[in-house]
């Protein structure tokens, strides 16, 4: 199966048990084109921007674990939010110990430990070959949480004492893409203050996200990294 017919598969599981009104249909492409990039290990999680419920990612994930086996979920009950996960690519990860550097979200950022609940995750991630359903994060947990999962090679954690994120903080904002059936198709996003890190990070990206795109010859990355200054930053 190519893979545009592997993106229509999918977005027709998503009809079936989510169905959308036609005015959301360019989000439920774009959705689908996200969780197969899952599915094929080139991304190691998606995290819907379209409300989904436990039930519909459990149905969505039974349908399409026929051509992916190592598709699963990871789902926050606190949160009522989920991710599309590839177990497979996160126990690799896990294994050779791939996790991001973690900033606080203070002003000045600075190094900080893994969040509290980090190495719990980990060894769940890599004892459980299926989906996961965690009961104890909270909303500020799910932002390095996401960090992780998503690849980013620098995490924030938040402390509810931080006040407004990097208000007025100079950030160098990285942007990975590919073009994939005729359209520009985001993998990864973050920022990363201009004060904490002195390395550009474009080789990193393409280095991680390039071999994974041409095993299945769709191309090599793109990646672009701009400066911003925002009164708060969107974690």
């Amino acid at each position: 199966m190519d893979m545009r017919s592997l993106i229509d598969f999918v977005a027709a599981s998503v009809a079936v048990h989510a169905p959308f009104s036609a005015k959301r249909r360019r989000a439920v492409d774009a959705m689908a084109t996200q969780v197969t990039l899952v599915m094929l290990g080139i991304r190691s999680a998606y995290l819907p921007d379209i409300p989904l419920t436990k039930d519909i990612l459990i149905a969505l994930v039974n349908d399409l674990e026929r051509r992916s086996p190592h598709l699963a979920i990871l789902w926050n009950d606190s949160v009522q939010q989920g991710f599309f996960i590839n177990a497979d690519l996160l126990r690799r990860r896990i294994r050779v110990n791939e996790h991001p550097r973690w900033l606080s979200t203070a002003s000045p950022s600075t190094l900080v430990p893994a969040p509290t609940f980090f190495d719990k995750l980990v060894n769940e991630l890599i004892l459980k070959p299926g989906s996961l359903e965690l009961i104890d994060l909270d909303a500020i947990d799910m932002i390095p949480l996401a960090g992780f999962l998503l690849e980013y090679p620098y995490a924030y954690v938040v402390s509810t004492t931080d006040g407004p994120f990097l208000s007025g903080v100079n950030l160098s904002v990285y942007e990975c893409t590919v073009h994939l059936c005729g359209k520009w198709t985001p993998v990864v996003k973050f920022s990363v203050p201009e004060t904490c890190v002195a390395e550009d990070l474009s080789s990193w990206l393409m280095n991680k996200f390039g071999p994974r795109m041409n095993t299945f010859g769709i191309g090599e990355p793109v990646v672009t990294c701009t400066t911003r200054v925002m009164d708060r930053v969107a974690l």
